[in-house]
């Protein structure tokens, strides 16, 4: 059987008709290949994994730099108890009067006590409340009428809130305020 050059070019696609397929498909057929491409890429796992981490790694490095973020906080607290441990000590060893005769004042030595033992907490955001032998001093940090209130056997108690804020990837999911208090014997 002999081809024309009208056979030809059907055959090769070659013409102004390159590329196309003048067969009609119907649906049954369009929806066969469909689910047959569809099971042939469902049989291969060569992507899988990389779609797998695409959707697990946001959510790991979340996770991650927040127990960053808490083990930050952590140390936080840890020095802040620390230092209000100093603080209330400074108090309960602080004496009525000087060696040259002057009053101390028991809150701003417990203040400056706290900020040597704790030098990376920022001294503007600290907040102090003292209690001198049941007298209340809130949200100060010097209370120069407080020394008649040392008093040897009496007890001072030193209670310090420090804000923090948890950031991860720039996003701010906890705002904390740290607390830390103690309570000590007057020398």
């Amino acid at each position: 059987m002999r081809m024309t050059a009208n056979d030809c070019a059907s055959t090769l696609h070659v013409g102004p008709t390159a590329g196309r397929d003048d067969r009609r498909w119907s649906r049954k057929s369009v929806f066969s290949v469909i689910v047959g491409r569809i099971r042939v890429l469902a049989a291969r796992s060569e992507g899988g994994s990389l779609v797998e981490f695409a959707v697990i790694a946001p959510l790991m490095l979340c996770m991650i730099t927040g127990m960053f973020g808490f083990g930050f906080a952590l140390v936080i607290y840890m020095q802040l108890n620390n230092a209000v441990d100093v603080a209330a000590r400074t108090v309960a060893v602080i004496r009525n009067t000087n060696a040259d005769g002057t009053t101390p004042d028991p809150c701003a030595a417990a203040v400056q006590a706290f900020n040597n033992s704790a030098p990376s907490l920022k001294a503007a955001s600290t907040s102090f409340s003292f209690i001198l032998n049941g007298a209340s001093y809130p949200s100060t940090k010097t209370c120069s009428s407080a020394t008649a209130n040392v008093i040897p056997g009496k007890n001072v108690q030193v209670l310090v809130t420090y804000p923090y804020t948890v950031m991860v990837f720039g996003w701010t999911p906890v705002v904390m305020t740290l607390s830390a208090q103690t309570s000590e014997l007057m020398q």
